[in-house]
Protein backbone atom coordinates (compact mmCIF):
# COMPACT_ATOMS: atom_id res chain seq x y z
CA UNK A 1 0.00 0.00 0.00
CA UNK A 2 1.23 3.54 -0.89
CA UNK A 3 2.29 6.03 1.67
CA UNK A 4 -0.36 8.06 0.65
CA UNK A 5 -3.45 5.63 0.61
CA UNK A 6 -2.08 4.98 4.01
CA UNK A 7 -2.49 8.42 5.06
CA UNK A 8 -6.08 8.91 3.69
CA UNK A 9 -7.35 5.81 5.32
CA UNK A 10 -6.31 6.79 8.89
CA UNK A 11 -8.05 10.32 7.81
CA UNK A 12 -11.31 8.20 6.48
CA UNK A 13 -10.77 6.44 9.75
CA UNK A 14 -11.00 9.10 12.31
CA UNK A 15 -13.45 11.41 10.71
CA UNK A 16 -15.21 8.33 10.47
CA UNK A 17 -15.36 8.33 14.20
CA UNK A 18 -15.80 11.86 14.75
CA UNK A 19 -19.48 11.75 12.41
CA UNK A 20 -20.44 8.91 14.90
CA UNK A 21 -19.92 10.88 17.93
CA UNK A 22 -21.18 13.70 16.03
CA UNK A 23 -24.27 11.56 16.21
CA UNK A 24 -24.89 11.49 19.73
CA UNK A 25 -24.18 15.02 20.50
CA UNK A 26 -26.81 15.50 17.80
CA UNK A 27 -29.17 13.57 19.66
CA UNK A 28 -27.87 15.57 23.21
CA UNK A 29 -28.74 18.45 21.40
CA UNK A 30 -32.34 17.25 20.32
CA UNK A 31 -32.98 15.68 23.79
CA UNK A 32 -31.79 18.94 25.96
CA UNK A 33 -34.35 20.86 23.38
CA UNK A 34 -37.28 18.21 24.67
CA UNK A 35 -36.11 18.24 28.58
CA UNK A 36 -34.58 21.19 29.24
CA UNK A 37 -34.75 24.63 26.79
CA UNK A 38 -36.71 24.90 23.32
CA UNK A 39 -33.90 27.31 21.87
CA UNK A 40 -31.73 24.44 21.58
CA UNK A 41 -33.78 23.23 18.76
CA UNK A 42 -31.93 25.97 16.48
CA UNK A 43 -28.94 24.42 18.16
CA UNK A 44 -29.67 20.79 17.40
CA UNK A 45 -30.68 22.10 13.41
CA UNK A 46 -27.23 23.91 12.85
CA UNK A 47 -25.35 21.06 14.09
CA UNK A 48 -27.05 18.77 11.88
CA UNK A 49 -26.68 21.25 8.95
CA UNK A 50 -22.60 21.57 10.07
CA UNK A 51 -22.56 17.55 10.23
CA UNK A 52 -22.71 17.67 6.15
CA UNK A 53 -18.66 18.55 6.05
CA UNK A 54 -17.31 15.60 7.61
CA UNK A 55 -19.84 13.81 5.63
CA UNK A 56 -18.80 14.96 2.35
CA UNK A 57 -15.44 14.37 3.54
CA UNK A 58 -16.13 11.01 4.73
CA UNK A 59 -17.32 10.60 0.84
CA UNK A 60 -14.06 12.43 -0.76
CA UNK A 61 -11.74 10.44 1.25
CA UNK A 62 -13.41 6.83 0.58
CA UNK A 63 -12.64 7.30 -3.44
CA UNK A 64 -9.12 8.36 -2.42
CA UNK A 65 -8.35 5.89 0.19
CA UNK A 66 -9.17 2.91 -2.76
CA UNK A 67 -11.68 1.46 -0.31
CA UNK A 68 -13.51 -1.86 -1.77
CA UNK A 69 -16.54 -1.24 -2.90
CA UNK A 70 -18.78 -2.39 -0.38
CA UNK A 71 -17.24 0.30 2.04
CA UNK A 72 -18.13 3.13 -1.05
CA UNK A 73 -21.49 1.80 -0.89
CA UNK A 74 -22.16 1.98 2.65
CA UNK A 75 -20.36 5.27 3.00
CA UNK A 76 -22.35 6.64 -0.37
CA UNK A 77 -25.47 5.29 1.02
CA UNK A 78 -24.80 6.87 4.27
CA UNK A 79 -24.30 10.64 2.80
CA UNK A 80 -27.37 10.12 0.97
CA UNK A 81 -29.33 8.90 4.14
CA UNK A 82 -28.06 12.44 5.55
CA UNK A 83 -28.99 14.70 3.09
CA UNK A 84 -32.10 13.36 3.55
CA UNK A 85 -32.28 13.38 7.35
CA UNK A 86 -31.43 17.28 6.94
CA UNK A 87 -34.31 17.55 4.12
CA UNK A 88 -36.88 16.05 6.65
CA UNK A 89 -37.94 18.35 8.92
CA UNK A 90 -39.00 20.90 5.69
CA UNK A 91 -41.39 18.56 4.58
CA UNK A 92 -43.38 19.17 8.14
CA UNK A 93 -46.59 21.35 7.44
CA UNK A 94 -46.71 19.59 3.62
CA UNK A 95 -46.14 16.13 4.36
CA UNK A 96 -45.84 15.55 8.08
CA UNK A 97 -45.91 11.50 7.83
CA UNK A 98 -43.23 11.91 5.90
CA UNK A 99 -41.14 14.27 8.05
CA UNK A 100 -42.08 12.00 11.51
CA UNK A 101 -38.92 10.01 9.50
CA UNK A 102 -37.09 12.22 11.04
CA UNK A 103 -35.98 10.04 14.44
CA UNK A 104 -36.27 6.85 12.53
CA UNK A 105 -33.49 7.74 10.08
CA UNK A 106 -31.56 9.12 12.77
CA UNK A 107 -31.18 5.51 13.91
CA UNK A 108 -30.18 4.75 10.53
CA UNK A 109 -27.63 6.86 10.05
CA UNK A 110 -25.92 6.79 13.45
CA UNK A 111 -26.19 2.81 12.48
CA UNK A 112 -24.86 2.84 9.67
CA UNK A 113 -22.04 5.18 10.63
CA UNK A 114 -21.52 3.25 13.40
CA UNK A 115 -20.49 0.09 10.66
CA UNK A 116 -18.75 2.77 8.63
CA UNK A 117 -16.19 3.56 11.80
CA UNK A 118 -16.21 0.13 12.95
CA UNK A 119 -15.19 -1.46 9.68
CA UNK A 120 -13.01 1.86 8.68
CA UNK A 121 -10.28 0.01 11.02
CA UNK A 122 -9.60 -3.25 9.00
CA UNK A 123 -8.25 -0.45 6.32
CA UNK A 124 -5.49 0.71 8.26
CA UNK A 125 -2.42 -1.14 8.75
CA UNK A 126 -0.10 -1.14 11.94
CA UNK A 127 3.08 0.39 10.74
CA UNK A 128 6.12 -2.11 10.64
CA UNK A 129 7.55 -2.90 14.24
CA UNK A 130 4.20 -2.16 16.16
CA UNK A 131 2.05 -4.93 15.71
CA UNK A 132 1.64 -7.51 18.48
CA UNK A 133 2.73 -10.72 18.53
CA UNK A 134 -0.04 -13.14 17.99
CA UNK A 135 0.05 -16.79 19.15
CA UNK A 136 2.93 -18.17 21.55
CA UNK A 137 5.89 -17.10 21.56
CA UNK A 138 8.87 -19.50 22.16
CA UNK A 139 11.20 -17.95 25.19
CA UNK A 140 14.32 -17.02 24.15
CA UNK A 141 17.42 -19.65 24.27
CA UNK A 142 19.40 -19.10 27.97
CA UNK A 143 23.01 -17.75 26.59
CA UNK A 144 25.65 -19.76 28.23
Amino acid sequence: MRPGVRGVRLAFLIVAWVVLIAILVQVFFAGLALFDDGSFWATHRDFGYFLFFPALALLVLVFFGRFPRRMIGVTGLLFVLYMLQTSLPSLRASAPLVAAYHPVNAFIVFALAGIVAWRSRAFVPTPLGTAKAVGPVAPLPAKP
